[in-house]
């Protein structure tokens, strides 16, 4: 059995290739359940946010519901999580463009219900549409020092709902799909020595554009039981990646 100097199948590797490894999973960031022997400890999400939705850096996992309020034109609820990259002169240099992809699935379901209750349909006493738009976005944020608070700068947008109903009955609907590396990107000119949080975010928003039938002067308050309006979705991101190439030293 020789096993000096033996080929494991793989071949062997030049320094440059083993280089480009090096980088490859440099830019690589996980959830913070994440145990692989290879990811670095800061390349875990480090943060979560909610806006009534729901967050967890650990699993990698974010959703977002909404449903109709006749109190308000529309509603929004969402779910954020962000890993972090200091742009260090040494690796950064002076001007860097950084490049951010994720690697995630989802899913959503929602109805419009106007027919109920039976006798005197909710829908029958309105006129108008009803929408519900459901959104992912990758995110890029810089750390103000004067403020001492995060700035959005990009917002890239990815649509995986939008629907609207007119009239009495019931429709409803189910979705699902993947967002690949290179599918969405979002890109910043990032200036040295900052803090960036790069994340993803989930975003449900209920929208009306009704009016009462008249004699009615306010708009009649809506079963709750079900809703006649209301979605949900949710996201797994396995991985994000980031990466830059430097403009100016």
């Amino acid at each position: 059995m020789n096993v000096m100097g033996g080929d494991f199948g793989a071949g062997r590797q030049t320094v440059g290739q083993l280089v480009q490894y090096v980088e490859l999973l440099g830019g690589v960031y996980v959830p913070g359940n994440d145990t692989s022997w290879w990811v670095r400890p800061d390349h875990h999400y480090l943060y979560e946010g909610k806006g009534g939705g729901y967050a967890d850096r650990m699993s990698g996992h974010v959703a977002a519901s909404s449903s109709l309020d006749v109190t308000v034109p529309s509603k929004t609820f969402w779910g954020a999580i962000y890993s972090q990259i200091y742009t260090t002169p040494a690796r950064y240099g002076q001007v860097s463009q950084v490049s951010f992809d994720v690697d995630l699935s989802w899913q959503t379901e929602g109805a419009f219900i106007t027919d109920l209750p039976r006798g005197a349909p909710w829908g029958e006493k309105v006129s108008g549409k009803i929408r519900l738009v459901g959104q992912l976005f990758l995110t890029i944020h810089e750390f103000n020092v004067a403020t001492s608070g995060w700035e959005l700068l990009v917002a890239v947008p990815y649509v995986v709902l939008d629907e609207w109903w007119i009239g009495i009955g019931q429709y409803t609907f189910k979705n699902a799909g993947i967002i690949s590396p290179g599918q969405v990107t979002a890109k910043l000119i990032v200036s040295p020595a900052r803090y960036y949080a790069l994340g993803v975010h989930a975003q449900m928003t209920t929208l009306h554009y009704l009016t009462p039938y008249s004699p009615a002067t306010v708009l009649p308050a809506p079963p709750t039981n079900p809703p006649p309006a209301y979605a949900w979705m949710a996201a797994s991101v396995p991985t994000m990646y980031i990466n830059h190439k430097v403009l100016a030293w």
